[in-house]
C-alpha cells in the first residue's frame, strides 16, 4: 500500500511540474461554465491565500491568464445583455512588473 501511495505522489508531482496545455477540448465556453469556475477560484483563494496556476472551466483546464480573460469577458457580456458563449483565446502569462511596492496606502 505504501508503495502505491509513493508512486501516486510521484506521478502527481511529475504532472504538477509539466507544462500545461491550454485548451484541447473546447474552443468556446458558456457563461455558466465561467461562473462556476469563478466560484471555484474564489474558494481556492480563500483556502490557500493564493490563486491557482490552472482553472477548470467546464472540463477544460486553462491557465490563470486565460481564465482571467474569460472572467472579464463574462462580466462584460453579462452587463451588455449578451449570453453567447465566449470564444477561447490563448493568453500569455503577464510579464513580471519592474515596479515593486512593498507598503503603502490607497487614497
Amino acid at each position: 500500500m505504501k508503495k502505491h501511495i509513493a508512486l501516486l505522489l510521484a506521478i502527481i508531482m511529475l504532472l504538477s511540474i509539466m507544462p500545461v496545455s491550454a485548451v484541447a477540448e473546447a474552443d468556446s465556453f458558456a457563461l455558466t461554465q465561467v461562473y462556476e469556475a469563478s466560484a471555484e477560484v474564489a474558494d481556492y483563494a480563500e483556502q490557500n491565500r493564493a490563486l491557482p496556476e490552472t482553472v477548470n472551466v467546464g472540463e477544460t483546464a486553462v491557465t490563470l491568464a486565460e481564465y482571467t480573460y474569460l472572467a472579464a469577458s463574462a462580466i462584460m457580456n453579462t452587463r451588455s445583455g449578451i449570453s453567447d458563449d465566449i470564444a477561447y483565446k490563448e493568453v500569455a502569462k503577464a510579464k513580471a512588473s519592474a515596479n515593486v511596492i512593498t507598503a503603502g496606502e490607497l487614497a
